[in-house]
């Protein structure tokens, strides 16, 4: 019963005023450490991010283009050099090996040798027999060396 008494005796302005003088006592303070406790969030968020990926070495995105520049009724050498990287990160050999793999067949050619060199491999490339080199028509399609659309691969 004391404390609906008390209620009782309270008026609103009264509650209202104490509310804000509360307000204003504490909005400094909680302003400040507000400040100091995002200031050390974004110090350790920077201290905590991973360094920016910068190329170590040779990219395999420039074996590909080399690849890619390699005339396919003729084949070519390219130069696959130790430890690549795709996207600034280094990858798994058999997984570089792959990627190299699928160029070379959407170029029409395949690997003919590989030969040991100082620093890496050179692959010898040569054309995939049966597989010729699209020649645009009149209706628009790529056709092979018998121009039937199907039978190229």
């Amino acid at each position: 019963m004391a404390a609906t008494a008390i209620l009782g005796d309270v008026d609103v302005g009264t509650l209202t005023r104490s509310l804000a003088i509360a307000v204003l006592l504490v909005l400094p303070y909680g302003a400040v450490k507000w400040r100091q406790v995002r200031k050390h969030r974004l110090a350790v968020a920077a201290a905590s991010a991973p360094p920016e990926p910068t190329p170590a070495g040779p990219t395999l995105e420039s074996v590909v283009d080399a690849i890619a520049g390699l005339d396919p009724r003729t084949g070519g050498e390219v130069d696959v050099p130790d430890g690549c990287t795709v996207d600034g990160r280094a990858v798994d050999a058999t997984v570089a090996e792959v990627l190299l793999i699928d160029a070379l067949t959407r170029s029409g050619m395949r690997i003919g040798s590989r030969q040991a060199v100082r620093d890496g491999v050179r692959l010898h490339c040569v054309p995939v027999a049966g597989w010729s080199v699209p020649e645009p028509h009149d209706d628009g399609t790529d056709r092979g060396a018998d121009g039937d659309p199907a039978a190229r691969p």
